[in-house]
């Protein structure tokens, strides 16, 4: 069953749940526009080897598919 805001209308007494975007919004999350915003504030080590690897493997996949 779905809902929307028109189902909370005759509940004046609740306020109307917020959808995803009003929640991100309100918490100031912005989407991603480069693989390297995900290091912006990653919780690892910036000397992580692992990061470099996997960072490096994800813009291989993605030139990859490019060809």
């Amino acid at each position: 069953m779905t809902t929307n805001s028109a189902d909370y209308d005759h509940h004046a007494d609740y306020p109307r749940p917020l959808t995803v975007e009003e929640l991100a919004r309100q918490q100031g999350i912005t989407r991603l526009k480069t693989i390297e915003d995900l290091t912006n504030d990653a919780p690892v080590d910036s000397d992580d080897d692992g990061l470099d690897e996997f960072l490096a493997y994800v813009r291989e996949q993605r030139n990859g598919s490019l060809a």
